[in-house]
């Protein structure tokens, strides 16, 4: 019941903050807020749970928006999220029209998964300045998460016209191409994108992925291999070659693979989920259960898995009698 009713207050912020932006947003200049502490939603997850070491947090007082966003970039270059986040919040107090530390905020949500507030961000920052760059793109990438593609590809192609210089917003709408198996298209985006950037691994295993959903297998382990051959750790490449590995029944190689970038339990997990859509189930089973052995306090979601497994080998069951 207390987490149905924080998840009830967090989806009322929103809605009340989308309100107030769409409210104040016809009107040039005017900023959604100037009251301190009216950003504080922002430190929140999407259980409506603010940073475990908050109270330590709150005892560093900050002078100025400058300071605060000095202490938010030295915590991001720490990789700690928490304390860049309470930082680029605090820089807000102090100045509620700062775009870069609502760009900021948006783009720690989009890392953590929290893509309704990095929307949120993104669009308060459009609602005073529609034509700013980094909230553009970020916006339309993070609609890209949520699946509504119409909206991101006006957002990118609206950013594109005065900025044709940017491999993300071609990178992005190739995406959007990809998923609506427009498969020219996409690869036209990403030419253009590799034109800017050449050697750029994001690109290339984009492209790889696209010969991968249009089934050109050998295409994309080509394009795979060159980005592994020189970015050896690019975690998206290694991910994406383990599926396409899968998919060839290279069971054990994928494996691999993806223990490159992943621990053991979360490598197991990830591969029998393929094998589970590839109706492999045996297989599957086998390395659920691995997952679930090696860590079984860790892997809730292999858990989940195997309870889908049983369900869809049942139904396979039933029908056979």
């Amino acid at each position: 019941m207390l987490l149905l009713k924080k998840s009830l207050n967090f989806k009322y912020k929103i809605v009340l903050v989308i309100f107030i932006v769409l409210s104040v947003g016809g009107c040039a200049g005017m900023p959604w807020s100037k009251t301190p502490g009216e950003y504080d939603f922002f430190l929140e997850d999407a259980d409506g749970e603010k940073p475990a070491n908050i109270d330590d947090l709150e005892s560093d007082q900050t002078k100025g928006s400058t300071e605060a966003k000095l202490k938010a970039k030295t915590a991001l270059g720490q990789d700690d999220l928490d304390g860049a986040l309470y930082y680029y919040v605090k820089a807000l107090d102090h100045d509620p029209e700062d775009a870069e530390s609502l760009v900021a905020i948006g783009a720690i949500h989009t890392k953590r998964g929290n893509i309704e507030l990095a929307i949120l961000a993104y669009r308060i920052v459009l609602g005073e300045n529609s034509s700013n760059l980094p909230a553009q793109i970020g916006l339309g990438l993070s609609l890209i998460r949520v699946n509504k593609y119409g909206e991101a590809r006006f957002t990118l192609l609206r950013a594109l016209k005065d900025n044709p210089q940017k491999p993300r917003i071609y990178n992005g709408l190739g995406v959007i191409s990809d998923i609506e198996h427009i498969f020219t298209e996409a690869r036209w985006f990403y030419a253009q994108a590799l034109k800017m950037s050449p050697d750029s691994p994001v690109t290339r295993t984009n492209i790889a992925y696209s010969y991968f959903l249009s089934n050109e297998w050998d295409n994309a382990e080509k394009i795979y291999k060159g980005v592994l051959n020189q970015f050896p750790k690019h975690a998206q490449a290694s991910l994406n070659y383990g599926l396409l590995l899968a998919r060839k029944g290279q069971i054990f190689d994928a494996q691999s693979q993806f223990e490159r970038v992943l621990d053991k339990p979360k490598a197991y997990n990830e591969l029998g989920y393929i094998l589970m859509l590839d109706r492999k189930y045996t297989m599957a089973e086998q390395l659920f259960q691995k997952a679930i052995s090696s860590s079984p306090t860790y892997f809730e979601k292999a858990y989940k898995n195997m309870e889908h497994l049983k369900e869809l080998m049942d139904n396979r069951n039933n029908k056979r009698t």
